[in-house]
């Protein structure tokens, strides 16, 4: 059974869009909310390619949850080294549990 990290935050609900207005220092901006429609500032980022991976991470976080649940119903068993063993290393990171 995974024990949960309860010092763990929740992170800001999606989807994460990359502001199309940057900081004064010309930084990425990603905020959480409809495209140019910012409701929430997320990360700031120097590079665009940083600002579209942050922006991408909560549909990353979910995609691979939903991966490890139909491997794991294959039969695939998660172990140190495999594949099945990474992903679950970088789930229990992203959601605070590693």
């Amino acid at each position: 059974m995974r024990q949960t990290n309860p010092m763990a935050e929740a992170f800001t609900p999606g989807p994460w869009e990359i502001n199309p207005v940057k900081t004064v220092d010309g930084e990425f901006m990603v905020c959480n909310g409809a495209k140019g429609h910012a409701y929430g500032l997320v990360a700031v980022v120097v590079t665009e390619a940083d600002a579209r991976l942050v922006a991408s991470a909560p549909d990353l976080l979910k995609a691979a949850q939903r991966a490890l649940n139909v491997l794991k119903a294959t039969g695939e068993s998660v172990r140190p080294g495999n594949a099945l063993g990474a992903l679950d290393v970088a789930i229990r990171k992203a959601t605070g549990e590693l």
